[in-house]
Protein backbone atom coordinates (compact mmCIF):
# COMPACT_ATOMS: atom_id res chain seq x y z
CA UNK A 1 0.00 0.00 0.00
CA UNK A 2 1.28 3.61 -0.80
CA UNK A 3 0.44 4.62 2.27
CA UNK A 4 -3.69 5.29 2.73
CA UNK A 5 -3.69 3.92 -1.05
CA UNK A 6 -4.01 1.05 -2.78
CA UNK A 7 -0.76 0.41 -4.72
CA UNK A 8 -1.12 1.14 -8.50
CA UNK A 9 -1.79 -1.64 -10.93
CA UNK A 10 1.41 -0.66 -13.37
CA UNK A 11 3.35 2.30 -14.06
CA UNK A 12 1.42 5.09 -15.40
CA UNK A 13 1.85 5.61 -19.11
CA UNK A 14 3.20 8.99 -20.46
CA UNK A 15 0.36 8.86 -23.15
CA UNK A 16 1.37 12.83 -23.90
CA UNK A 17 4.84 12.02 -24.95
CA UNK A 18 4.86 8.61 -26.03
CA UNK A 19 3.87 8.46 -29.47
CA UNK A 20 0.11 7.71 -28.65
CA UNK A 21 -2.58 9.05 -31.05
CA UNK A 22 -5.95 11.29 -29.52
CA UNK A 23 -9.10 11.70 -31.21
CA UNK A 24 -12.55 13.15 -29.97
CA UNK A 25 -15.66 11.47 -31.72
CA UNK A 26 -18.92 12.57 -31.88
CA UNK A 27 -22.02 9.97 -31.14
CA UNK A 28 -22.48 10.13 -34.93
CA UNK A 29 -18.76 9.13 -35.15
CA UNK A 30 -17.01 12.18 -36.85
CA UNK A 31 -13.32 12.54 -35.28
CA UNK A 32 -11.32 15.14 -34.55
CA UNK A 33 -7.33 14.45 -33.82
CA UNK A 34 -6.59 16.64 -30.60
CA UNK A 35 -4.72 19.61 -30.63
CA UNK A 36 -1.34 19.82 -28.40
CA UNK A 37 -3.01 21.69 -25.56
CA UNK A 38 -5.89 19.07 -25.56
CA UNK A 39 -3.55 16.56 -25.18
CA UNK A 40 -1.78 17.70 -22.31
CA UNK A 41 -5.32 18.56 -20.30
CA UNK A 42 -6.80 14.93 -21.23
CA UNK A 43 -3.54 13.80 -19.13
CA UNK A 44 -2.84 16.07 -16.15
CA UNK A 45 -4.71 16.87 -13.08
CA UNK A 46 -6.51 20.25 -14.21
CA UNK A 47 -10.04 21.03 -14.67
CA UNK A 48 -9.85 20.62 -18.45
CA UNK A 49 -10.07 18.23 -21.36
CA UNK A 50 -11.79 17.59 -24.41
CA UNK A 51 -15.55 17.06 -24.55
CA UNK A 52 -16.67 14.51 -26.38
CA UNK A 53 -20.63 15.06 -25.58
CA UNK A 54 -23.75 12.65 -25.30
CA UNK A 55 -22.26 9.46 -26.70
CA UNK A 56 -19.18 10.49 -28.39
CA UNK A 57 -15.77 9.35 -26.56
CA UNK A 58 -11.98 10.08 -26.45
CA UNK A 59 -9.86 7.71 -28.11
CA UNK A 60 -6.18 6.83 -27.54
CA UNK A 61 -4.16 4.88 -30.32
CA UNK A 62 -0.97 3.58 -28.84
CA UNK A 63 2.17 3.21 -31.04
CA UNK A 64 2.69 -0.58 -29.76
CA UNK A 65 0.41 -3.21 -28.20
CA UNK A 66 0.12 -2.50 -24.72
CA UNK A 67 -1.17 -4.75 -21.82
CA UNK A 68 -3.37 -2.27 -19.48
CA UNK A 69 -3.72 -2.94 -15.69
CA UNK A 70 -6.41 -0.14 -14.96
CA UNK A 71 -7.45 3.25 -16.06
CA UNK A 72 -8.82 6.61 -13.97
CA UNK A 73 -11.63 8.25 -15.91
CA UNK A 74 -13.13 11.59 -14.69
CA UNK A 75 -15.62 14.08 -16.11
CA UNK A 76 -14.14 17.38 -14.88
CA UNK A 77 -17.62 18.54 -13.84
CA UNK A 78 -17.39 17.94 -9.87
CA UNK A 79 -21.21 19.93 -8.92
CA UNK A 80 -24.29 19.99 -10.76
CA UNK A 81 -26.49 16.93 -12.75
CA UNK A 82 -24.51 14.71 -14.61
CA UNK A 83 -26.36 11.86 -15.03
CA UNK A 84 -24.26 9.83 -16.94
CA UNK A 85 -21.58 7.16 -16.99
CA UNK A 86 -18.35 6.13 -19.15
CA UNK A 87 -17.54 2.86 -20.55
CA UNK A 88 -14.11 2.21 -21.28
CA UNK A 89 -13.12 0.40 -23.99
CA UNK A 90 -9.93 -1.34 -25.53
CA UNK A 91 -9.70 -2.75 -28.58
CA UNK A 92 -6.52 -4.98 -30.53
CA UNK A 93 -7.37 -3.94 -33.94
CA UNK A 94 -7.88 -0.41 -34.25
CA UNK A 95 -6.08 2.07 -36.37
CA UNK A 96 -7.63 5.44 -35.39
CA UNK A 97 -10.19 5.11 -32.34
CA UNK A 98 -13.63 4.16 -34.11
CA UNK A 99 -12.65 1.08 -36.72
CA UNK A 100 -11.73 -2.28 -35.45
CA UNK A 101 -13.40 -4.30 -32.89
CA UNK A 102 -14.06 -3.04 -28.95
CA UNK A 103 -14.31 -4.78 -25.92
CA UNK A 104 -15.94 -3.11 -22.52
CA UNK A 105 -13.24 -2.97 -20.19
CA UNK A 106 -14.90 -1.17 -17.03
CA UNK A 107 -17.86 1.16 -16.67
CA UNK A 108 -17.39 4.18 -14.37
CA UNK A 109 -21.01 5.66 -13.01
CA UNK A 110 -22.02 8.94 -12.20
CA UNK A 111 -21.52 9.30 -8.73
CA UNK A 112 -17.79 8.13 -9.12
CA UNK A 113 -17.40 9.79 -12.52
CA UNK A 114 -17.74 13.41 -11.45
CA UNK A 115 -15.40 13.54 -8.46
CA UNK A 116 -12.75 15.81 -9.90
CA UNK A 117 -9.38 14.09 -10.73
CA UNK A 118 -7.66 17.14 -8.75
CA UNK A 119 -8.05 15.37 -5.23
CA UNK A 120 -8.47 11.69 -3.37
CA UNK A 121 -10.08 10.47 -6.53
CA UNK A 122 -7.21 11.21 -8.49
CA UNK A 123 -6.44 7.16 -6.83
CA UNK A 124 -9.50 6.00 -7.48
CA UNK A 125 -7.86 3.70 -10.64
CA UNK A 126 -10.66 1.27 -12.04
CA UNK A 127 -8.66 -2.40 -12.55
CA UNK A 128 -9.01 -3.93 -16.07
CA UNK A 129 -7.16 -6.79 -17.60
CA UNK A 130 -6.55 -6.30 -21.03
CA UNK A 131 -3.72 -7.72 -23.06
CA UNK A 132 -1.88 -6.68 -26.23
CA UNK A 133 -4.02 -3.71 -26.92
CA UNK A 134 -3.90 -0.99 -29.26
CA UNK A 135 -6.42 1.52 -28.69
CA UNK A 136 -8.24 2.71 -25.69
CA UNK A 137 -11.80 4.98 -25.47
CA UNK A 138 -13.51 6.62 -22.97
CA UNK A 139 -16.84 6.82 -23.85
CA UNK A 140 -19.76 8.87 -23.11
CA UNK A 141 -23.61 6.91 -22.30
CA UNK A 142 -26.58 9.00 -21.86
CA UNK A 143 -26.80 12.36 -19.70
CA UNK A 144 -27.82 15.68 -19.64
CA UNK A 145 -24.44 17.79 -19.17
CA UNK A 146 -20.87 16.79 -19.67
CA UNK A 147 -17.42 18.38 -18.84
CA UNK A 148 -13.55 17.98 -20.25
CA UNK A 149 -12.72 14.46 -19.87
CA UNK A 150 -9.50 13.04 -17.85
CA UNK A 151 -7.94 10.05 -19.02
CA UNK A 152 -5.04 8.50 -17.03
CA UNK A 153 -4.26 4.97 -17.57
CA UNK A 154 -1.75 1.65 -16.62
CA UNK A 155 -0.20 -0.92 -17.85
CA UNK A 156 3.37 -1.36 -20.30
CA UNK A 157 4.11 -2.65 -23.39
CA UNK A 158 3.34 -5.92 -24.61
CA UNK A 159 5.96 -8.40 -24.14
CA UNK A 160 7.58 -9.70 -27.44
CA UNK A 161 7.52 -6.15 -29.43
CA UNK A 162 10.17 -4.73 -30.61
CA UNK A 163 10.20 -1.32 -28.87
CA UNK A 164 13.03 1.43 -28.79
CA UNK A 165 12.94 2.97 -25.62
CA UNK A 166 14.16 3.33 -22.19
CA UNK A 167 12.76 1.49 -19.12
CA UNK A 168 13.19 1.98 -15.34
CA UNK A 169 15.06 -0.91 -13.77
CA UNK A 170 15.21 -2.20 -10.41
CA UNK A 171 18.91 -1.59 -8.42
CA UNK A 172 19.94 -4.91 -8.03
CA UNK A 173 16.94 -7.17 -9.74
CA UNK A 174 17.03 -7.79 -13.83
CA UNK A 175 14.07 -6.43 -13.83
CA UNK A 176 11.72 -3.23 -15.02
CA UNK A 177 10.39 -1.83 -11.81
CA UNK A 178 6.68 -1.46 -10.62
CA UNK A 179 4.46 1.09 -11.16
CA UNK A 180 4.59 1.45 -6.99
CA UNK A 181 8.16 1.29 -6.65
CA UNK A 182 8.75 5.47 -7.02
CA UNK A 183 5.34 6.04 -5.75
CA UNK A 184 6.21 8.16 -2.15
CA UNK A 185 2.18 7.44 -1.15
CA UNK A 186 1.20 9.82 1.64
CA UNK A 187 3.80 11.54 2.86
CA UNK A 188 4.25 13.91 5.41
CA UNK A 189 5.71 17.41 5.11
CA UNK A 190 9.10 18.09 6.84
CA UNK A 191 10.38 14.91 5.29
CA UNK A 192 12.90 13.26 3.12
CA UNK A 193 13.20 9.91 1.16
CA UNK A 194 15.58 8.07 -1.33
CA UNK A 195 15.21 5.36 -3.62
CA UNK A 196 17.51 3.78 -6.33
CA UNK A 197 17.22 2.71 -9.91
CA UNK A 198 18.85 1.99 -12.88
CA UNK A 199 17.96 2.65 -16.33
CA UNK A 200 17.73 -0.29 -19.40
CA UNK A 201 18.05 0.28 -22.85
CA UNK A 202 15.00 -2.23 -23.80
CA UNK A 203 16.25 -1.90 -27.60
CA UNK A 204 17.75 -4.76 -29.13
CA UNK A 205 19.07 -2.84 -32.19
CA UNK A 206 19.67 0.47 -31.48
CA UNK A 207 22.22 2.21 -29.08
CA UNK A 208 20.57 5.13 -26.87
CA UNK A 209 22.80 7.87 -27.16
CA UNK A 210 23.57 10.63 -24.34
CA UNK A 211 20.47 9.30 -22.38
CA UNK A 212 19.12 11.36 -20.03
CA UNK A 213 16.89 10.93 -16.77
CA UNK A 214 14.79 14.28 -15.75
CA UNK A 215 11.78 14.85 -14.70
CA UNK A 216 8.53 17.65 -14.67
CA UNK A 217 5.48 18.19 -14.13
CA UNK A 218 1.75 18.63 -16.50
CA UNK A 219 0.08 20.31 -13.44
CA UNK A 220 2.24 21.74 -10.59
CA UNK A 221 1.98 24.06 -7.52
CA UNK A 222 3.94 26.30 -5.25
CA UNK A 223 6.58 25.27 -3.86
CA UNK A 224 7.20 23.61 -6.70
CA UNK A 225 6.23 19.29 -7.09
CA UNK A 226 9.45 19.16 -9.27
CA UNK A 227 11.73 21.51 -6.96
CA UNK A 228 11.07 18.95 -4.10
CA UNK A 229 12.60 16.50 -5.99
CA UNK A 230 16.31 15.86 -7.03
CA UNK A 231 18.70 13.12 -8.87
CA UNK A 232 22.49 11.58 -7.87
CA UNK A 233 25.07 9.18 -9.05
CA UNK A 234 26.58 9.36 -6.30
CA UNK A 235 24.39 9.84 -3.39
CA UNK A 236 25.92 12.95 -2.63
CA UNK A 237 25.78 15.25 -5.66
CA UNK A 238 22.56 16.20 -6.44
CA UNK A 239 21.03 17.75 -9.99
CA UNK A 240 17.42 18.26 -11.12
CA UNK A 241 18.91 16.18 -14.39
CA UNK A 242 21.14 13.64 -15.02
CA UNK A 243 22.80 12.72 -18.31
CA UNK A 244 24.78 9.36 -18.73
CA UNK A 245 26.96 7.63 -20.84
CA UNK A 246 25.58 5.54 -24.65
CA UNK A 247 23.41 2.85 -23.65
CA UNK A 248 24.38 -0.28 -26.09
CA UNK A 249 20.83 -2.39 -26.86
CA UNK A 250 20.25 -4.58 -23.70
CA UNK A 251 22.71 -2.30 -21.29
CA UNK A 252 21.89 -1.68 -17.88
CA UNK A 253 23.13 1.84 -16.65
CA UNK A 254 24.80 2.31 -12.73
CA UNK A 255 22.49 2.69 -9.77
CA UNK A 256 20.92 6.45 -9.50
CA UNK A 257 19.07 7.72 -6.78
CA UNK A 258 16.32 9.90 -6.65
CA UNK A 259 15.60 12.04 -3.55
CA UNK A 260 12.30 13.55 -2.59
CA UNK A 261 12.19 16.85 0.10
CA UNK A 262 8.89 17.88 1.13
CA UNK A 263 9.16 20.84 2.91
CA UNK A 264 6.73 22.30 5.35
CA UNK A 265 5.64 24.92 3.29
CA UNK A 266 4.63 22.15 0.47
CA UNK A 267 0.52 22.08 -1.05
CA UNK A 268 -1.38 19.38 1.03
CA UNK A 269 -3.02 17.19 -2.14
CA UNK A 270 -2.36 14.85 -4.40
CA UNK A 271 0.43 15.62 -6.57
CA UNK A 272 1.88 13.59 -9.56
CA UNK A 273 5.64 14.27 -10.51
CA UNK A 274 6.85 12.27 -13.59
CA UNK A 275 10.08 11.38 -14.16
CA UNK A 276 11.09 10.24 -16.86
CA UNK A 277 14.16 8.39 -19.41
CA UNK A 278 14.54 9.77 -22.59
CA UNK A 279 17.84 9.60 -24.87
CA UNK A 280 19.30 12.16 -27.24
CA UNK A 281 19.48 10.58 -30.25
CA UNK A 282 19.21 6.50 -31.42
CA UNK A 283 21.66 5.16 -33.61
Amino acid sequence: MAGFYPDVPGPKLALDKDGTQWFRYTSAAVGTPLTSTEITQVNDWTTGGPDPGSGGWVAAVFPEKRDLAGVNARVNQPGGALNSSVVVETSTNTTNGTDGTWTTAATILDAELRETIAGPKGRAIVSIAALGVKGLRVRMTGGNSFGGLTVHVFGKATAGQSVDRLAFWHPTLDQEVTGAYLDWGDVKRNTTETRTFRIKNLSTTLTANSPRVAMEVLTDTTPSVVGQHALSADGSTWVSQYTMGNLAPGAVSAVLSVRRTTPLTAAPSLWSMRLFAEATTWS
